[in-house]
């Protein structure tokens, strides 16, 4: 036999419970009007049953005659705003506004983006439930979105293995060209064009694959990054694994790519415990215990020895100048670069020092022919790490031929500045112009932190909870997440997944 009750009439909601074998319970409100539901008494979303519940069957917590309608730990949604119980749990009541950029999912409430990569024409996101979205281009299905082809300008949700869930519980994403990866629960997963192996899987695998498979590491994983066709991770052996194409000769030497992972070059050396991995077009590095190690190419100054040549280098500590002592309080360090006409590849690396708030100071070295490094104009290549004048970094973000600094994260001001290359309006200064921008632009609104330089396009999170994508420069792809595909010379809103 049925035994329904009334427990509550307030706002926005109904609701209306009976016990049933303990656990079924039918919801009358605005939205949910007489679906029935088997959710389990204590479920999220769930009206207490009857003769259940801390504060007694149909009171209030505070004790008076208000009848309980809903659980502290209730989300619901009201279009983009989030809906959390009242304190006295009579009602369900607006608590937050999700942003531009994120969205509100009943049982979950807002679920916002957490960091933003940006790659050459794709751009990827790892947002607060865990799950990614990637933008831009899909033509060998780099979106991970289980179709191949098109151009999406809008974030669309990474599937998980099978093509039908989501690929769920993303800590880091990297973004290449023409494929990505993320790193969930330990685990490696790539999608996207394996033309060089990058995606990982072992050898006999080429063809393109619009739907996350499982790099293949011996060893579990706690960091990706990558730079166009190669990938590491750093694996809980302490070591750095490296696959995909071998041009800029990450993976050491004798081969010219590999199709599954291999311990890279410098991966006896990198010190104990890394502490995280920049991967560029033409270089890598590991941060550990303050200090830089770095290895690859030296076309472009990239090892930082005082000269420049054809071969490889590393890995070495990172000094201002060879039999100096390394450069100590190391915090931060990206690494940028193309490769021209698929090979040559050429990078200029960001390094900042100090306490990783706003107390240190920047270094720059390698490819500097557009004023990347903000140092000696007239050189195409910086071969020692140089201090750049009047920049005190929290975060830096190396570019195809651009650069970019995060300052303070007061979220009212202006935090982001570019310089370098601005074909496409990469720096953010409102203008699109085939010459270099040498000296620090400051990005208008209200980007702060978080900012990710892709080979034509930059993005940051902004906004005064930080949970907003901004998005500039070349968007011929649809990598601005903005629904259009021009380019854009001045930040542009992620619209929401």
């Amino acid at each position: 036999m049925r035994r329904w009750r009334w427990i509550g009439a307030t706002g926005l909601y109904a609701c209306a419970s009976c016990t049933f074998g303990a656990d079924e319970y039918r919801f009358v409100d605005a939205n949910r009007a007489g679906a029935a539901g088997r959710l389990g008494a204590g479920s999220a979303g769930a009206p207490e049953a009857a003769g259940q519940g801390g504060a007694g069957a149909g009171q209030s917590a505070a004790g008076g005659g208000a009848p309980t309608v809903c659980q502290p730990s209730e989300r619901a949604c009201d279009g983009k705003h989030e809906l959390t119980c009242s304190a006295d749990r009579t009602k369900l009541e607006p608590s937050r506004d999700c942003g531009p950029s994120g969205a509100c999912e009943p049982g979950k409430g807002c679920v916002t983006p957490l960091e933003v990569v940006a790659g050459v024409d794709t751009t990827c996101a790892r947002y607060s439930d865990g799950s990614a979205r990637c933008w831009g281009r899909n033509d060998h299905g780099q979106l991970g979105v289980g179709a191949l082809g098109g151009k999406r300008p809008v974030p669309s949700e990474v599937v998980g293995a099978d093509g039908a869930t989501r690929l769920a519980g993303v800590t880091s994403v990297a973004v290449g060209w023409r494929s990505a990866c993320a790193l969930t629960a330990g685990e490696v997963w790539c999608w996207g064009s394996d033309d060089n192996g990058q995606l990982g899987d072992g050898p006999g695998q080429t063809s393109d694959t619009p739907r996350p498979v499982k790099v293949a590491m011996p060893v579990k994983a706690k960091q990706v990054a990558g730079a166009l066709l190669t990938f590491c991770a750093v694996g809980v052996d302490e070591q750095v694994w490296c696959w995909g194409s071998n041009t800029n000769r990450l993976l050491g030497s004798g081969m010219y790519l590999s199709e599954a992972p291999v311990v890279a070059a410098a991966a006896v050396q990198v010190g104990p415990s890394p502490l995280s991995i920049s991967v560029g077009a033409a270089a890598a590095c590991v941060l550990a215990g303050g200090n830089a190690r770095c290895w690859g190419l030296n076309l472009r100054g990239e090892a930082g020895v005082g000269k420049t040549d054809s071969i490889a280098h590393g890995p070495d500590l990172v000094r201002w100048a060879p039999g100096d002592p390394p450069i100590p309080s190391v915090v931060r360090l990206s690494i940028g670069g193309v490769s021209l006409n698929g090979n040559n590849p050429y990078s200029h690396l960001l390094l900042a020092t100090g306490d990783g708030a706003a107390n240190g100071a920047l270094a720059c070295w390698g490819w500097n022919e557009h004023g990347q490094c903000l140092v000696d104009p007239t050189s195409p290549a910086v071969t020692t790490p140089q201090p750049v004048p009047a920049i005190s970094p929290i975060q830096v973000a190396a570019g195809g031929q651009h650069s970019c600094a995060a300052f303070s994260a007061t979220p009212t001001t202006p935090n982001v500045q570019c310089w370098g290359w601005n074909e496409h309006g990469q720096i953010g200064n409102g203008a699109k112009t085939p010459s270099a921008v040498k000296s620090p632009f400051t990005v208008p609104g209200p980007v702060r932190a978080v900012v990710s330089a892709g080979a034509r396009h930059t993005c940051a999170l902004g906004g005064a909870q930080a949970d907003t994508i901004w998005c500039w420069g070349d968007g011929a792809d649809g990598q601005l997440g903005d629904g259009g595909f021009d380019a854009q010379p001045s930040p542009r809103v992620v619209t929401s997944p």
